[in-house]
């Protein structure tokens, strides 16, 4: 009795250790068939749109470091990230798999919203005349994107808003943040109401001053709506009351304004 008991034991310790080599066989198995050659990439075919400021493909395609990656277990974030540390102007890559050893990069460009001057911070004064700035090189020149990220170098041509920005220097791949984002919707949305957006700057950080008559100051750190809100205003009753506006100072919750002295008769 007790030797058929051992022996039912034994068979069902050895059924189990065949049940536990035969799961780790399959799993050897399943693990060696996806990455197998089978699975590495070896194609990579590239899409741009509104794109002009990359290498050539080729190049891309070698740091980008995808050849000989699995596709099954391929990291696109890590890729992207890559990409865009060395590329600053993509905005946004687009990966399609083609299995079972090819992939498709859709790379989309930045677009420049604005051009920036960097100026030396001492020179950024409330009185400071923008049309007396001397003309930039072609090296001082950079093209920033809505959401703040300085990703090109640039030139005077064309008809993209040019900001004086006073922090002595920019770089390629900085990211300005919310101070140029908010700058960048001032100069968006005062064009309908006829006030030149050419030209402005920002001076200490926080102020965006146009380069127009009325002269305006905007807070970049405040709320944009209400001040464009308040802008407006006072545009219409200006307007209304026949008066010319000479400045306006956003920056408080009253804004100050001065009118232009009418002539007589």
């Amino acid at each position: 009795m007790f030797r058929r008991k051992n022996n039912n034991s034994k068979r069902n310790l050895l059924k189990k250790i065949f049940i536990f080599a035969l799961f780790i066989l399959i799993l050897l198995a399943i693990y060696f068939f996806f990455n197998s050659s089978l699975f590495k990439i070896k194609n990579i075919s590239l899409k741009t749109e509104s794109l002009d400021c990359l290498g050539n493909n080729e190049e891309i395609k070698k740091d980008s470091e995808i050849v000989s990656q699995n596709t099954i277990f391929f990291n696109s974030k890590n890729v992207e990230k890559k990409l865009k540390n060395k590329f600053y102007c993509i905005k946004t890559i687009i990966f399609a798999k083609k299995f079972p050893n090819g992939m498709e990069l859709t790379i989309i460009g930045r677009k420049a919203e604005a051009k920036l001057i960097p100026l030396p911070i001492y020179e950024a004064t409330a009185s400071s005349n923008l049309e007396n700035i001397a003309t930039p090189s072609a090296t001082d020149i950079f093209l920033v994107d809505g959401e703040g990220k300085v990703f090109s170098k640039g030139d005077l041509a064309g008809d993209l808003p040019i900001i004086l920005i006073y922090k002595g220097s920019l770089n390629l791949g900085e990211n300005l943040g919310v101070y140029i984002i908010n700058a960048l919707k001032i100069l968006n949305k005062i064009g309908p109401f006829g006030i030149d957006s050419k030209l402005s700057k920002i001076a200490t950080g926080e102020f965006l001053v146009t380069g127009t008559v009325p002269k305006i100051i905007f807070k970049l750190t405040e709320q944009i709506d209400i001040q464009l809100a308040s802008l407006q205003l006072i545009l219409e009753q200006a307007k209304i009351d026949q008066s010319r506006l000479e400045f306006i100072d956003l920056r408080f919750d009253k804004p100050v304004v001065r009118f232009a002295p009418k002539k007589n008769g």
